[in-house]
């Protein structure tokens, strides 16, 4: 109201006038009505894309080096701390071994160890006085003792694991032929088999040079097998001397030769201690 009086005064007063008062109100309307009516974008932040569709049908499980699942995707809380590792032909999938492992944990573990050694025997010319109770006689030797515990020294990485929970999305780029993925469920998805190399083993990139699908050492893992190994153990040891006593005559004989004596055995059979869980594993055809 107080814009539209002034604006007829100014008009009526002063009729030559008019243009030359009118343009500056004209500006002082503009900036007024500017300040309501159009918002202030300074310091916004641009809007977020929406993510990129993906072509895994739901169920699918894989790796993601972040720390949330991405959209469209759920933490696979069966995973955590633990290898994933392919079950065999139709072993029910979701099979766990072990704790699973903490935070940075180095899982350790032990062997009880066995061995023996045969004391050679030795022969003195004389009678053995009756206070020879130190002295060892010739015999097999056995030393058992438990091993400390120590690392497994097996490297790996923490990475998130998500399971796909959305149907496959419009405008996906399809999947790539070979392209492997763990799956949540006893059978693989249309479009997708179970591949026969992995089965059973720990997944390890290529190295360098390497041709990938080369199996190598033990037999594959079966269906919640906790597999255990063992280590052969070797050495020597020195006795100690010990004076016997003795008195003319012949013979005293049956005493263990003081010296050098090597001996071999083995621990028992114990697992790594490292946790796993036995997922389907599927590839696309």
């Amino acid at each position: 109201m107080s814009n539209s009086f002034i604006l007829k005064s100014a008009r009526a007063a002063l009729p030559g006038f008019f243009f030359t008062a009118l343009v500056p109100l004209a500006m002082a309307l503009s900036a007024c009505s500017g300040s309501d009516d159009v918002p202030d974008t300074s310091g916004t932040a641009p809007p977020i894309p929406p993510p990129t569709p993906d072509a895994l049908p739901a169920g699918a499980i894989s790796f993601f080096n972040a720390t949330s699942c991405p959209v469209n995707w759920t933490p696979f809380a069966e995973a955590k701390g633990r290898f994933l590792v392919p079950t065999i032909g139709q072993d029910p999938p979701l099979k766990t071994v072990g704790e699973p492992l903490k935070d940075g944990e180095d899982r350790m573990h032990s062997h009880a160890v066995t061995a023996e050694a045969d004391l050679d025997a030795v022969s003195y010319a004389g009678i053995a006085g009756e206070a020879n109770h130190g002295v060892a006689g010739q015999q097999k030797v056995t030393l058992a003792a438990p091993a400390a515990k120590v690392s497994s020294g097996l490297p790996y990485v923490q990475l998130l694991a998500c399971k796909k929970l959305g149907s496959i999305q419009a405008g996906a780029v399809p999947v790539p032929k070979g392209f492997l993925m763990f799956w949540n469920g006893a059978s693989c998805p249309a479009g997708y088999s179970q591949p026969i190399a992995t089965q059973g083993r720990m997944l390890v990139g290529v190295p360098k040079d390497a041709p990938p699908g080369l199996s190598f050492g033990g037999k594959s893992l079966a269906s919640a097998e906790d597999r255990k190994h063992g280590h052969d153990v070797a050495g020597s040891f020195m006795t100690s001397p010990h004076g016997i006593a003795l008195a003319s005559g012949c013979c005293a004989d049956g005493y263990a030769k003081d010296g050098q004596y090597d001996y071999a055995g083995a621990t028992d059979e114990g697992n790594a201690g490292l946790p796993v869980i036995q997922l389907l594993q599927c590839q696309k055809m």
